[in-house]
């Protein structure tokens, strides 16, 4: 097959893949954003009273948020107690069925350490792709989702 052939089967394949998509979700004191990461690099961050932003992750940040995603749900973990200075927050992570524990607190299992810190930091440097979150009250936020201080909890 010809180099030209083979790469064009490729394409194909690739285009023919299904796209998988996470969504984090993060709050700060009362406020909270959305954003959306699709396995083509595609990401949005949104929110009811800000719009919606679209924003291209590269190839690299989306690969390692995608496999520390595998390994956190494989090890099924939540995130144990944990005091932060400053206003509360918490980020979690929902992919195919399942919603990760707090990425900015420590794993309750010590085993599920390492993936979990891999999470974390692939999660905040989406964050940083995205730029300012735009704020939704947390009472917007599925029940699951929302941190313990939120109003009306």
């Amino acid at each position: 097959m010809s180099p030209l052939l083979t790469l064009c089967a490729a394409v194909a394949l690739i285009a023919q893949a299904p796209l998988d998509t996470a969504v984090i979700v993060g709050t700060r004191d009362t406020i909270a954003y959305r954003i959306v990461v699709r396995s083509d690099g595609a990401a949005s961050i949104s929110s009811a009273t800000n719009g919606f932003k679209s924003f291209t992750l590269p190839d690299e940040t989306v690969a390692r948020f995608f496999a520390a995603l595998v390994a956190s749900r494989s090890d099924n973990w939540t995130s144990g107690p944990c005091t932060k200075p400053g206003p509360p927050e918490t980020v979690r992570v929902k992919w195919d069925g399942w919603v990760s524990g707090d990425v900015t607190c420590p794993p309750h299992e010590v085993d599920a350490e390492y993936d979990a810190m891999r999470l974390n930091n692939s999660v905040m440097e989406i964050v940083v792709f995205a730029g300012p979150p735009a704020t939704t009250p947390c009472s917007e936020l599925p029940p699951e989702l929302r941190p313990a201080n939120c109003p009306g909890s």
